[in-house]
């Protein structure tokens, strides 16, 4: 599918980015050329975070983008869709994409109120890729 650039709001989404990373792909050629990344990114998976009072809170993203009449996709279990907003899921990262800023501050406010997020603002890399 092509989205004109021009008439696509989107907004970066991560759970936590604590430490600069040695080597960033600079285009697609050279991240499936080098993969080296891949094992750095596998390495800073961390165990989820739990509350210690006993009692285990954990959301789940799916069941939390159903209610907001998210729907997955069929052809790819990471991206979720309602009317023309997407939501790319990638390990702990959101990316999501749609014509109004409005629907996206309020996806935004909605996650923000059930997951502890840092708003990266616009992209310009998607997994480590220029776009």
């Amino acid at each position: 599918m092509n989205i004109p650039e021009e008439n696509v709001i989107s907004t970066f989404l991560t759970v936590a980015t604590e430490e600069a990373e040695p080597f960033e792909p600079k285009n697609l050629h050279q991240a499936k050329n080098d993969t080296s990344w891949l094992e750095w990114e596998r390495a800073m998976l961390k165990e989820p975070y739990y509350i210690t009072d006993g009692i285990l809170r954990v959301y789940k993203l799916r069941k939390v983008l159903y209610r907001l009449n998210f729907e997955l996709i069929t052809a790819d279990l990471s991206i979720f869709i309602r009317s023309n907003i997407y939501i790319a899921v990638y390990v702990d990262n959101l990316l999501i994409v749609g014509p109004s800023i409005i629907e996206i501050k309020k996806i935004k406010r909605s996650l923000r109120n059930r997951f502890q997020i840092t708003d990266l603002g616009l992209y310009s890399y998607y997994l480590r890729i220029s776009i």
